[in-house]
């Protein structure tokens, strides 16, 4: 097959039982609003599954400043639906907390489940690994049930200085319509 270039794509939207359109350019998409299924035309009429994990999947972004009190702090809630949080990326900007001489002596991540699901363990986030621009990445995917939350647990006390991090989630709803708050 020779490479297209293709100008316009159509996305559609129907039923199961609708007939998908024909003449559609290249590339375009239907949408069954019934089950939830994504189709894909290669050639403008025949229609293939087009099962990708980005259709369902959802990124949030969240900051965190560790010059706080100790405790947890919110970072996501599970809304309307559970949640599949696939990973978690924290980024700790151009500060070197490791030299504070304040409380501070660690973070950590985890779910306030009754027997709480660990992102980031208090162990990996000692005082000294919180260098300028560490990046922390948990991929180890949990089930977060809707209406549970993910903190950032800051341990001792507040860093010396402002040290807002970046926090980013990558998640799935388990089910149309969940999503992280």
């Amino acid at each position: 097959m020779t490479v297209m270039f293709i100008a316009t794509i159509q996305n559609f939207m129907g039923l199961s039982t609708d007939a998908k359109p024909t003449g559609a350019p290249p590339g375009s998409t239907f949408f069954e609003y019934d089950t939830k299924n994504t189709y894909k035309t290669y050639d403008g009429t025949n229609w293939t599954f087009f099962d990708s994990i980005f259709q369902l999947t959802g990124m949030k972004a969240a900051t965190v400043d560790l010059k706080q009190a100790a405790g947890a702090h919110l970072l996501y809630t599970a809304t309307t639906q559970n949640v599949w949080v696939n990973s978690l990326i924290i980024r700790l900007p151009n500060v070197n907390v490791s030299d504070d001489v304040g409380a501070i002596t660690g973070i950590s991540i985890q779910t306030d489940d009754g027997t709480p699901q660990v992102l980031l363990a208090a162990a990996l986030g000692v005082k000294a690994n919180l260098t300028a621009e560490k990046q922390f990445i948990c991929s180890t995917p949990i089930l977060l049930v809707a209406g549970k939350k993910i903190n950032l647990t800051i341990i001792g006390g507040a860093a010396d200085d402002p040290t807002v991090c970046d926090v980013v989630a990558i998640y799935q709803a388990v089910v149309s319509g969940g999503y992280l708050a």
